[in-house]
């Protein structure tokens, strides 16, 4: 059984999970197999693969918080597997019988049912603050030429503290070494995250020559805006949007959102710079 005891991300993963399976059980039986399909394989991969189980590697080597995080993983697994079963029934079925778990067979194993017990809104907008922190350490990192392997300073602008088990997960998954709370945005840094009351910057006083960076960030503004604008040509053109097919016309669309993104982004960091070096 799993204990009442857990961490932020632990009630996350649970929450959504309860989630998925309200979604998945909803699809099959409205014979939206592929609604069904795409919600299992968000959650496993997105959410279970990508996030959860990197952020508990190293509880797995705390004595104390091993059983917990075990527990955690097995229930999570083997709810997937089982949401998963009539979409991948050979699959499922070898990795279930490799599970810790009571039963001849996947394919008799009681259906997940939908525990609102479980549901956790709160840990879920909680922990999804800490993803987009996260990822956008991880962007700036990637518009400034940097490794994602370098690690970083930032600093954090917001009302008292956000705790130590939030700052343990941004500095694990976003490869962070220090965290500083600041009053204001220090200089030769470049925004990341503003939310509400918080904001955070990364330090990039000692990683990259500025002067050079801003050439380098000027120079790719220009490209984003060539792109950009032979883009918007295509979506403007009639012949286009009625002879390609939908997918293809919404492709483009993703894509030139993306570039307006990036370009409003990498802008930013730019005029941050110039005002350091004014």
């Amino acid at each position: 059984d799993l204990k009442d005891d857990m961490k932020l991300v632990d009630r996350w993963i649970l929450s959504k999970l309860q989630r998925t399976i309200k979604e998945v059980t909803n699809a099959i039986e409205t014979y939206n197999f592929n609604i069904a399909a795409k919600s299992i394989y968000s959650f496993f991969w997105d959410e279970f693969c990508d996030w959860y189980i990197e952020a508990v590697k190293p509880r797995l080597k705390d004595p104390q918080e091993k059983t917990l995080v075990q527990n955690t993983l097995v229930f999570v697994l083997d709810t997937s597997l089982r949401l998963l079963h009539p979409i991948m029934p050979f699959l499922t079925e070898e990795l279930w019988q490799k599970l810790p778990v009571k039963g001849e067979s996947i394919m008799v194993a009681p259906w997940p049912e939908f525990d609102e017990r479980l549901v956790d809104e709160r840990s879920e907008n909680e922990f999804e603050a800490i993803k987009e922190i996260i990822r956008s350490v991880r962007s700036v990192r990637a518009e400034m030429g940097l490794p994602q392997s370098t690690k970083v300073r930032i600093h954090i602008k917001t009302d008292g503290s956000i705790g130590s088990e939030k700052e343990g997960y941004i500095r694990l998954l976003g490869n962070v070494e220090e965290i500083e709370y600041v009053s204001s945005r220090p200089s030769k840094t470049a925004t990341a995250y503003i939310h509400d009351e918080t904001e955070v910057y990364v330090n990039l006083g000692d990683l990259v020559d500025l002067e050079k960076e801003m050439k380098r960030l000027s120079q790719r503004i220009e490209k984003f805006e060539k792109e950009i604008e032979r883009l918007k040509r295509r979506l403007s053109n009639d012949d286009f949007i009625k002879n390609a097919p939908e997918s293809v016309v919404e492709e483009t669309k993703e894509r030139l959102a993306t570039l307006k993104e990036r370009r409003s982004r990498i802008e930013g960091i730019l005029q941050e710079l110039k005002q350091d070096l004014s």
